[in-house]
């Protein structure tokens, strides 16, 4: 999908709470994972520009704040994707 909350990987993988934001935490340490915060979100993610895509699609542009939008932007232009 390319993006992904915790609570949708915990339902997604069947593993507890903790357990998931344990590895989540080990893989972004690792610079495996990486993450944003949107609104009340926070999204894990490992290709920065899909990640901005899905996002997206989900969320009104108009209702992001200015920061957030310009995380997006960040994420959609990054050369890392």
């Amino acid at each position: 999908m390319g993006v992904a909350t915790l609570s949708q990987i915990v339902k997604a993988t069947g593993k507890t709470w903790g357990a998931v934001q344990w590895h989540l935490y080990v893989l972004e340490r690792e610079g495996r994972v990486k993450t944003v915060k949107i609104g009340p979100f926070t999204y894990y993610f490992v290709n920065p520009k899909a990640a901005a895509e899905v996002i997206l699609s989900f969320t009104d542009p108009n209702s992001l704040t200015l920061e957030d939008r310009e995380k997006l932007d960040l994420l959609a232009t990054s050369l890392a994707g």
